[in-house]
């Protein structure tokens, strides 16, 4: 996610995508999610097209007058910057979401208690009336945190423990004040370094176990306990999975690298988990060394779409998409980056993309336009601006748009797009 400051001149480059791999197996696996479909060899839909699409960078770049002149469509906007001297860099970010539904997301925390080490302190922090966010809940706990998932599908998160001694996980209740209610409850799942998400889309949380070719996919019931039921074999020996939820209801992004001692290529199968479990595979194809840092269905063919960058060469806005039936295509826009931010931060439920270079002068923003970001707006950084780390977007002050909690090795800050004044 970096930077682009010019329109004229970058070439779209569409790089081809086509399906691969083994096809989601008849083994056991678990996910979240809550779609019909069945396990096969081949996966539902599922084929070996490839297909390549070419497109240019001749996007709108603003409104015609009844004079006949061009005006930009944007202009003149800021990215203020705030540090957040409450939070350590130290401490693990659990999730970033609204548990008191007052329009505002918290930012929860954890880290260890000095001299305990068997116990955990856990933090809520709110946007309060300054720019900065402030602590509303501090409790400890006993055990090491894992993740903040909601177990029994209340819409409340609850904090997933783990017994460092035993080791075995337990979990305890989310609550709406916001905070985490202390009775341990026995929580079933078959290893302690797993993916937590709801795979088939019945609101309680499922657990994808890593085992050397693939993914297990255990169902959570509810109450604590989870079922297996499918498995993703993947065909070859795991380097790293990742499973990400795509806003459609019991359909996922998947992806995965081979063991390897080369520059590391990723693999994505989105696929399609049923109500009982099954897990089918929907499209597939390789985003070589782009690291996503969005997942959604952006051109509303109920597929999970991509959008990130070249990680490994630090360019190339990349979108991937499903092209023909089966199959990914890459779009590519070939610019300098080394940062990248998507979210709706010009107005609500916009899908814009804020990207970086390594300089603090090469910050842009780029608002959708269709299926596309071609138009590129310079914006002005207004504070301590450090191009690396981790960047979330977030709704912190409930207008509507979101705002970006960066942390770094020197801390957190929060950043806010605004048009300049």
């Amino acid at each position: 996610m970096r930077l682009a400051s010019e329109r004229s001149g970058l070439a779209l480059v569409a790089l081809t995508l086509a399906g691969c791999g083994p096809m989601v197996g008849s083994g056991q696996g678990s996910a979240e999610g809550s779609a019909e479909g069945s396990a096969s060899s081949e996966g539902e839909g599922a084929s070996s097209t490839t297909t390549t699409a070419t497109v240019d960078d001749t996007g709108s770049t603003g409104s015609t007058g009844d004079d006949g002149t061009t005006e930009p469509p944007l202009a003149g906007w800021c990215l203020h910057g705030t540090p957040l001297p409450e939070l350590a860099s130290s401490d693990e970010l659990l999730a970033v979401y609204d548990a008191d539904a007052d329009g505002r997301d918290e930012v929860w925390m954890a880290g260890p208690v000095k001299g305990l080490e068997q116990w955990s302190r856990i933090w809520a922090y709110e946007l309060g009336d300054g720019p900065r966010l402030t602590p509303i809940l501090e409790v400890v706990r006993l055990g090491s945190t894992q993740a903040m998932v909601d177990i029994d599908g209340d819409g409340l998160r609850d904090l997933v423990m783990l017994e460092v001694h035993i080791p075995a996980h337990y979990w305890m209740k989310g609550l709406p004040d916001p905070s985490i209610d202390a009775t341990p409850l026995p929580l079933m799942t078959p290893s302690t370094t797993g993916i937590w998400l709801d795979a088939d889309g019945d609101g309680d949380a499922d657990y994808f176990e890593r085992v050397p070719t693939g993914l297990v996919l255990y169902l959570g019931d509810g109450a604590g306990g989870f079922v297996q039921t499918d498995t993703l074999d993947f065909g070859v020996e795991l380097g790293s999975a990742d499973v990400w939820p795509s806003g459609l209801p019991g359909r996922l992004l998947v992806g995965f690298q081979e063991q390897s001692f080369g520059a590391p290529s990723t693999t994505i199968w989105a696929v399609e988990v049923s109500a009982a479990g099954a897990v089918t595979m929907l499209a597939s194809g390789s985003i070589d060394t782009v690291e996503p840092h969005h997942v959604g269905d952006i051109d509303d063919d109920m597929i999970p779409d991509v959008i990130g960058f070249d990680v490994v060469d630090n360019e190339g806005l990349s979108v991937a998409s499903q092209s023909a039936p089966g199959s990914y295509t890459m779009q590519t826009l070939e610019i300098p980056l080394h940062g990248m931010a998507v979210g709706a931060f010009v107005s609500a439920g916009q899908l814009d993309v804020l990207h970086w270079t390594s300089s603090a002068s090469e910050v842009s923003l780029r608002p959708r336009e269709g299926q596309a970001w071609p138009t590129s707006i310079p914006v002005t950084v207004d504070g301590p601006w450090d191009y690396a780390g981790d960047f979330h977007p977030m709704q912190a002050d409930g207008e509507g748009t979101l705002e970006i909690l960066h942390r770094s090795s020197d801390g957190h800050d929060l950043w806010v797009l605004e048009p300049c004044e």
